[in-house]
């Protein structure tokens, strides 16, 4: 699991320069960015808008509360955007003042843009499948493994005995279940397939579907499933 994990840490650039990372903490208080917080001991999701930093230590921020359960003080991860850039880093929630939050920011690492829209589902890390319903119109009822997913698209793997069932710009409509997130139904259509070999030699396919139909409710979901999956991977990186 750790060499999986390892394998990961090309998503995550660290911010080493300390101007850098001034900069970011000076955008997160002038434009009063809303931080994104779940505990290692509450997986429900908080969120923060920071007010100001915290005395002289301009690691630390003073954040109003916004949704989510009150926390308590502990480790944290916080992710947070700046533009059209998503950032992560291993906090620590300090204090509570006054109904404020003091949260304490370590390393922050900048999630690489050309992974930003997809993420690859490590089985032993996240369980993740896509149970088909339909097939061009036919009942068809298949459990695959997720490969990797984005707010467009999602990648499945097919063992080879059951390839013929998704013919090349087949549409699928399935179940997409990730971790403890909420089932989403969606609609899909192949683009490729590619033939790969996995360990013990057996022979399985790596069949790349684009979603089609997508509300802004739909792409919301998938993209928050997205995004947390990204958390998950971070926090086994960054123990």
């Amino acid at each position: 699991m750790q060499d999986i994990a390892r394998k990961k840490q090309h998503y995550f650039q660290p911010i080493t320069s300390q101007l850098e990372r001034e900069d970011i903490l000076n955008q997160l208080v002038t434009s009063n960015i809303l931080l994104r917080i779940k505990s290692e001991q509450n997986k429900a999701s908080n969120a923060l808008t920071v007010i100001k930093p915290f005395g002289l230590n301009k690691s630390s921020l003073v954040g109003k509360h916004e949704e989510g359960p009150s926390l308590s003080p502990g480790v944290v991860i916080v992710t947070f955007d700046l533009d059209d850039l998503k950032f992560f880093s291993k906090g620590e929630v300090l204090d509570i003042k006054n109904g404020d939050y003091i949260v304490h920011l370590k390393d922050i690492y900048k999630l690489q843009r050309r992974n930003s829209f997809r993420v690859d589902l490590p089985e032993l890390i996240i369980d993740a499948k896509f149970n088909t319903l339909l097939v061009n119109k036919v009942k068809v009822s298949k459990s695959l493994r997720v490969v990797n997913l984005s707010a467009e698209g999602v990648a499945l793997e097919v063992p080879e005995e059951a390839i013929g069932l998704f013919d090349k710009k087949a549409t699928l409509v399935g179940i997409l279940s990730v971790g403890t997130h909420l089932p989403i139904e969606l609609k899909a259509s192949v683009r490729f397939a590619r033939k790969q070999m996995r360990l013990g030699s057996a022979v399985i396919f790596q069949m790349g579907c684009q979603f089609q139909e997508m509300t802004p409710a739909l792409n919301q979901k998938v993209a928050f499933i997205v995004n947390d999956c990204h958390r998950i991977i971070f926090s086994r990186i960054h123990k």
